[in-house]
């Protein structure tokens, strides 16, 4: 009897392959000795890969599918010198913007109980 067998992980959700995992004795059914192979586990190897590619398992084979290139973010042209940061607000108007938010809370509060 073998003491290990090797199976090949995917994303239950994406389906992406993710690597060869090997089972030890500890994977077998203490009554009939099978292999209990994990449901994100097969045996069926991936064939071996090109770079900028992945697999990916559809529930009956590996498919191959190109690997996207993440999109370099287009920089605008400076039309004009950059605007001054806008000047954060005083305390007072903070705590003016505060009061004004807990005064319509509570007027909503008292309306609707």
């Amino acid at each position: 009897m073998e003491d290990t067998k090797v199976v090949y992980a995917f994303n239950l959700l994406t389906g992406e392959y993710e690597g060869p995992k090997t089972l030890d004795n500890t994977d077998r059914s203490p009554i009939s000795g099978a292999w209990q192979i994990p449901c994100n586990m097969i045996e069926v190897a991936p064939p071996e890969i090109q770079e900028g590619h992945k697999w990916l398992w559809d529930g009956t084979q590996w498919i191959i599918k190109e690997v996207e290139k993440p999109k370099e973010p287009e920089i605008p042209e400076a039309t004009h010198a950059p605007e001054k940061p806008s000047q954060a607000p005083s305390l007072s108007e903070r705590i003016a913007a505060l009061e004004d938010a807990v005064n319509t809370l509570m007027e909503g509060a008292a309306t609707n109980g």
